[in-house]
C-alpha cells in the first residue's frame, strides 16, 4: 500500500502540533548569506541523514531542520530563541491580567489541507480520502483538547483549542468538500522540503489570518524518511505570510 505522509506548515501552532524530537540537533545555521537552491538540497540531505530515526529508518517529526533549512534560505528569519523571547513577556502580560483565569472560552480554527496529487482519483494514490484527512483533524482535536483515552503525554492539559474543517472557501463560496483543496501538482512525489517551500506553498496557501494550512504530500527521493514537519510560528518570508522584521504576527 502507498505511504502517504503529513506535514503542518502552521503560523502559530506548528511546533505544538509535531513535537516528537527531544534529541539533540546539529548546530543551528549562521546568519550570513542566504544559501541557494542547490545548496540548500544538499544541506537537507545532510539533516536528513543526521536526524535521529525509528526502528524502520523514518523521521517522524523533520521540525527543527526544517527551521535551520528556512533560516539558511533567508537569513532575516526570526529564530525559535528569538521568537521565543519576544514571547515571553507576552504570556508573563497575559498571565498578570488574569487571562488565563475566569470562565474560557474554546477557540476553533478553521482547517484547509491541501492534497496534492498528479492525477489519482480521490482516494487512490496521493489524492487521499475525506476520511483520512478527517482522521487527522480528529488527532489534532484529541491532543490540542486532551481528550480522556486517547494517547498523548501524561502530562498534557486541554489547551482549549479545536480545529474544524472550513466550509466557505476563499471566494466565500460553499466547499463542495469542507476544508479540502485537491491540487494537482503534476509529480508524483516531492523529494526535498526546500522545493515545498519554495514552489508548492507560495503556489498554493490560503489566506493564513483565516485558515490553518496543512499540505499532505508523498516524499520521495532523499526525502521519502520523512513523515512530516511544521513550521514555528516567526516571519518566514513565505508568499502570503506577514512579515515584521522579525517578530511574530
Amino acid at each position: 500500500m502507498k505511504k502517504i505522509t503529513l506535514f503542518v506548515t502552521a503560523l502559530a501552532l506548528g511546533a505544538s502540533v509535531l513535537f516528537a524530537q527531544n534529541t539533540t540537533r546539529t548546530t543551528a545555521v549562521k546568519k550570513d548569506n542566504g544559501l541557494n537552491q542547490t545548496q540548500l538540497e544538499q544541506m537537507e540531505q545532510q539533516l536528513i541523514d543526521a536526524a535521529p530515526k525509528t526502528q524502520d529508518g523514518k523521521v517522524r517529526c523533520f521540525t527543527d531542520e526544517a527551521d535551520q533549512l528556512l533560516q539558511a534560505r533567508n537569513p532575516a528569519t526570526q529564530s525559535r530563541e528569538e521568537f521565543e523571547q519576544w514571547l515571553a513577556p507576552k504570556i508573563e502580560e497575559w498571565k498578570k491580567n488574569g487571562m488565563m483565569h475566569g470562565n474560557k472560552v474554546v477557540m476553533t480554527i478553521p482547517v484547509v489541507v491541501h492534497v496534492v496529487h498528479n492525477g489519482d482519483a480521490v482516494g487512490t494514490g496521493e489524492n487521499i480520502s475525506a476520511a483520512q484527512v478527517q482522521s487527522q483533524i480528529d488527532v489534532l482535536n484529541e491532543d490540542f483538547r486532551k481528550m480522556v483515552g486517547t494517547p498523548g503525554n501524561g502530562n498534557g492539559v486541554d489547551v482549549e483549542i479545536e480545529f474544524c474543517l472550513a466550509t466557505i472557501d476563499p471566494n466565500n463560496q460553499t466547499m463542495a468538500e469542507p476544508g479540502i483543496d485537491r491540487y494537482n501538482g503534476g509529480q508524483t512525489s516531492w523529494t526535498s522540503t526546500t522545493s515545498i517551500d519554495g514552489t508548492l506553498k507560495p503556489a498554493t496557501s490560503w489566506d493564513p489570518t483565516k485558515y490553518f494550512n496543512m499540505w499532505t504530500v508523498r516524499f520521495g527521493g532523499g526525502a521519502s524518511s520523512l513523515l512530516g514537519y511544521a513550521q514555528f510560528p516567526n516571519s518566514s518570508g513565505l508568499s502570503g505570510l506577514g512579515s515584521n522584521n522579525g517578530n511574530a504576527n
